[in-house]
């Protein structure tokens, strides 16, 4: 009787079921793409944070932003929503629904000097010729972000699609 308790107790204190609603942001500057990486853990993923409960999207994304690196962003229009389920290394279920958005940051010169300010993770602005060796997650995004950012043989586009998603305004 003990043992169910016990396994009984365990259920009521787990964190029940839910989905994780992340906004994300790309942010490309000179042909890199803004990326946190998880400091030993080998992979990488677009910035962002979760969402709380009746904030929008767009202001976690804003706050999270500032948090994690002190960067100031304007975020633009949603770019992909993507579902993602997944087991993590402890072998703790999660399911993400991600909306990533376009951003950009208020003073082109932040970009300049990125640094964390927590311990786990860094940003580092990676090149787009390096994004198909580094590992970023969920790899659905990643493969969505090689897609969009591949500059097509014979053509000048490459990233030229993302400035027509956001209205210029001047950097200061």
């Amino acid at each position: 009787m003990a043992q169910r308790s016990t396994k009984a107790q365990r259920r009521e204190s787990a964190p029940a079921p839910h989905i994780e609603c992340i906004a994300r942001g790309l942010l490309v500057r000179d042909a890199r793409v803004l990326l946190c990486l998880s400091v030993g853990g080998g992979y990488g993923y677009l910035p962002g944070g979760h969402v709380e409960f009746g904030e929008p999207a767009s202001a976690a994304l804003q706050r999270e932003l500032l948090e994690e690196l002190g960067l100031r962003v304007r975020v633009g229009p949603p770019l992909l929503v993507h579902e993602y389920a997944f087991v993590d290394l402890r072998g703790a279920t999660h399911h993400e629904l991600n909306t990533l958005f376009h951003v950009e940051a208020r003073r082109a010169k932040d970009l300049d000097a990125l640094a964390s300010r927590e311990a786990d993770i860094r940003f580092e602005m990676v090149p787009v010729e390096r994004l198909p060796a580094t590992r970023i997650l969920p790899t659905p995004m990643k493969r969505w972000l090689i897609q969009r950012c591949a500059e097509p043989k014979g053509t000048s586009q490459g990233l030229g699609w993302l400035s027509s998603r956001f209205p210029r305004q001047s950097q200061t």
